[in-house]
């Protein structure tokens, strides 16, 4: 009795969001190369699966570019929150507070 080899098919479907600028220029780089958006894909995971520095240099730029964006962020966010304490607190402010 011979049996047919079992095979499995060790691929997952990924859905994400881009700009369209991004978009389009993806589209139009792998049409001009004649490879198509999912070979482009598959190349770039293999090459962050691999580790390769290239790619590691590039999102640890990332990671330090989002971590900076945070800091930013809540700096202002701190900033806002400040200001509006001491509105709050301001004794000439016009605010009645029943005394």
């Amino acid at each position: 009795m011979s049996r047919e080899p079992i095979i499995v098919d060790n691929r997952r479907g990924v859905h994400f969001n881009i700009s369209r600028d991004a978009y389009a220029a993806i589209r139009i780089l792998c049409f001009k190369k004649h490879v198509s958006s999912q070979e482009v894909l598959e190349e770039i995971a293999q090459l962050i699966a691999s580790e390769h520095p290239f790619i590691m240099e590039l999102i640890d730029g990332l990671a330090e570019r989002k971590r900076t964006k945070q800091l930013r962020k809540l700096t202002q966010y701190d900033a806002e929150s400040l200001f509006s304490i001491i509105a709050d607190e301001n004794p000439l402010s016009s605010k009645k507070d029943g005394r």
